[in-house]
């Protein structure tokens, strides 16, 4: 039963989980970029540790104590690979994997319950596990025994410490050293400038980095030499001399100032970011402490401020309920319609009104950018979907053996976010099925002269107004005489044609329930998925490619629209109905002569259009509706192509091009052949939307 909470409550608790989401995201990318042979490399480390510490920090404000639990583990060992006590063996990389499972389902709870209770052994588990990895690396990591100094200082205690803002700050630093350079800290500034209160820094500083542990992993000074320095800050204090960590630094000689305000700099961003994140100065208060800090470090060759100059650089992005979105693709789809209304209005089409025409003509290119800019706010880059390929690439090649190397190309293109949820899954199925039947076993490729690491490319690119995101593998290749054999034993409709094209046959295997698997597994060979990808894609107004050599490989090409919900069209009529067709598939009209049509043996009509004979179909006869005139010089041949295949299309007229609103058919009309939805027109007719793929498809099975 979900637990209750108050609203306020619940707006945290979605950031939480959107950061979350996020956070789990990221780990997961890098934690199998570097097991994939790119190295522990220090940053990656850091970004991985301040992702673990971040959830925690959030878990644990928020009571979700599995969570909390699990990643204070899991931060404990980052930071012991960041000290170097631990390395990331496979061991440990599965462990890590397991713990970001965890927390994926966890969030998912948290999502519909508002709790990550329920999982409780789960949680002992992973923690037990963990422990097993710190253990290790302590015990591995454990120093021969010394006499410890007379009370140590806590090795970052002095970055924490109490600002005051003292001016004793600037007392004779030890040693008879000269005056040392006075360091302003941010919080310095803050305090002074009355941004926040003592007790709202402290909080924000415990939860930045502390200057020495900056220094420390950018390897500027050793951990004796940072001891050494705290011990005599210790000294300094008991005095009454409350010196800072960079003056004592600079006073001993172990760094030299250029060096502590560039350690400096950065770690002024994480304090910042503190502040700004918890509410307690803006984004514009903190640049005006950045700028004052920077004014007075005394050194008048020091840059801007890394953080500042990133903060001025950022984008600023706001989260939005996707059903606003959705809301607002609407609105703006019911505003094309009522700019339609107007602008071909028949009762204005005869008059010639200037002023009418200008406004109309605003009022147009008013709707088409509020059309732009609505479906680029939906708009989203695939990269999000191509990342979780790297994880299921890692989960299946280990279960099959096979070593495979994963290449990703064009992550960057954008799609309608519907879009890019709904091919989601086709793209599992497509990876697992690459990696299990199109990949040979490691033996048979050396045994074929391959290289035993087989590679899979994953690739997105923008072809006029569809994306096409093609999944390629360096296999075996599909036997066509396997599959056409296995269709012909089925009794496929066609399949025992003499006739049949590569592509023809390589069709069969998206039919429900076949497979040519010779065994089965729990990754593919029950003849499941294939004809899921295809509906899947379908539902988009898409199509799959499929392009294979034997002993080479095999490729999946999908060719999606861009947005499913405003197209470009050509307003046809034919007799006293009118179609859409999509604009980016019309490759040109023309009018015919007599001497243009040539009749073939079985009745197939064909028009010589630029020294090509194009297949003619009569849209009437193919819906079965009265033309204005069955004469084909009386009309217009529309020649419509797709995917290397061409026909003429014959309608009485063409009324224009219009921006189309695509409404779906009403459930009761079926699926007709030819036809991908509906739109209003301006005078409230409805017009049929031509899916060219359809049509063309449909037809090309008829004549065969």
């Amino acid at each position: 039963m979900p637990v209750e909470i108050d609203d306020e409550t619940r707006e945290i608790v979605d950031y939480f989980l959107t950061e979350g989401r996020e956070g789990v995201e990221e780990l997961e990318l890098m934690l199998l970029s570097m097991e994939g042979g790119n190295g522990a490399d220090g940053a990656t480390i850091d970004s991985m540790f301040r992702i673990f510490h971040s959830i925690k920090g959030s878990a644990g404000y928020l009571e979700f104590s599995l969570v909390e639990s699990v990643t204070h583990k899991a931060e404990t060992v980052l930071q012991m690979i960041r000290e170097g006590q631990l390395s990331l063996s496979r061991d440990l990389v599965d462990c890590l994997v397991a713990v970001l499972d965890f927390l994926n389902g966890r969030l998912d709870n948290i999502t519909t319950e508002f709790t990550d209770a329920g999982a409780e052994d789960d949680a002992d588990i992973l923690v037990k596990r963990l422990l097993s990895f710190i253990e290790a690396g302590r015990n591995a990591a454990a120093p021969a025994p010394q006499a410890p100094p007379a009370e140590p200082p806590p090795l970052f205690e002095s970055d924490v410490a109490p600002v005051t803002g003292d001016p004793a700050a600037e007392a004779p630093s030890p040693k008879g050293a000269r005056e040392p350079i006075d360091f302003p800290r941010l919080g310095d500034i803050l305090l002074e400038g009355g941004y926040v209160s003592q007790e709202q820094l402290h909080k924000a500083l415990q939860k930045s980095q502390p200057l020495g542990a900056l220094l420390l992993n950018a390897k500027m000074i050793a951990e004796t030499q940072l001891r050494h320095a705290l011990t005599v800050q210790a000294a300094a204090r008991q005095r009454g001399e409350p010196l800072r960590l960079g003056q004592v630094l600079v006073a001993e000689k172990i760094l030299d100032e250029k060096k502590v305000l560039q350690a400096l700099s950065a770690q002024d961003r994480p304090l910042g970011e503190a502040l700004v994140a918890n509410g307690l100065i803006s984004d514009e208060e903190l640049d005006q402490a950045l700028t004052v800090q920077h004014k007075k470090r005394k050194n008048p060759n020091a840059q801007m401020p890394k953080a500042q100059a990133e903060r001025r650089n950022k984008v600023e992005t706001l989260r939005v309920d996707v059903r606003k979105l959705n809301s607002l693709m609407d609105l703006v789809g019911e505003l094309i319609i009522a700019a339609t209304a107007i602008i071909h209005n028949p009762e204005l089409v005869d008059m010639d009104i200037e002023s009418f025409q200008k406004s109309a003509m605003r009022l147009g290119r008013v709707t088409r950018s509020l059309q732009d800019v609505a479906m680029s706010v939906r708009m989203v880059p695939v990269d999000g979907t191509f990342r979780k390929m790297h994880r299921l690439v890692r989960d299946v090649s280990h279960k099959q053996g096979k070593e495979v190397d994963l290449r990703i190309s064009g992550e960057e293109t954008e799609v309608d976010k519907k879009v890019a949820e709904i091919i989601a899954d086709p793209l599992v199925h497509l990876m697992r099925n690459a990696i299990d039947h199109g990949l040979e076993s490691t033996e048979d490729r050396i045994k074929a002269g391959k290289p035993k690491v087989g590679v899979i490319k994953l690739e997105a690119r923008h072809q006029g107004g569809e994306i096409w995101i093609s999944i390629s593998d360096d296999g075996g290749g599909i036997d066509r005489n396997r599959i056409l054999k296995k269709a012909r034993e089925r009794g496929l409709p066609d399949a025992h044609r003499a006739d049949l094209t590569d592509a023809q046959i390589y069709g069969f295997i998206f039919e429900p329930g076949f497979s040519t698997a010779s065994q089965l597994s729990d990754i593919s060979g029950r003849g499941i998925g294939m004809d899921v990808v295809k509906r899947n894609i379908e539902k988009v107004k898409g199509r799959i490619d499929v392009t294979s050599k034997e002993g080479k490989g095999t490729t999946f090409t999908l060719r999606i629209p861009l947005t499913l919900a405003i197209i470009e069209g050509m307003l046809v009529q034919v007799g006293e109905s009118c179609f859409t067709i999509p604009l980016l598939q019309i490759k040109e009209s023309v009018v015919v002569s007599a001497s243009d049509i040539t009749t073939l043996s079985d009745g197939q009509e064909v028009a010589r259009i630029r020294d090509q004979l194009i297949p003619v179909l009569r849209l009437h006869q193919f819906y079965n509706i009265e033309p204005g005139s069955t004469d084909l010089t009386d009309g217009i041949l529309v020649v419509l192509e797709d995917g290397g295949q061409t026909i003429s299309l014959f309608v009485d007229e063409l009324i224009g091009q219009r921006q189309t609103v695509v409404k779906g058919l009403s459930g009761y009309l079926g699926d007709v052949p030819g036809l991908g939805g509906c739109t209003v027109l301006g005078d409230g007719r409805i017009s049929l939307i031509i899916d060219v793929t359809s049509l063309i498809a449909h037809y090309m099975g008829l004549a065969a």
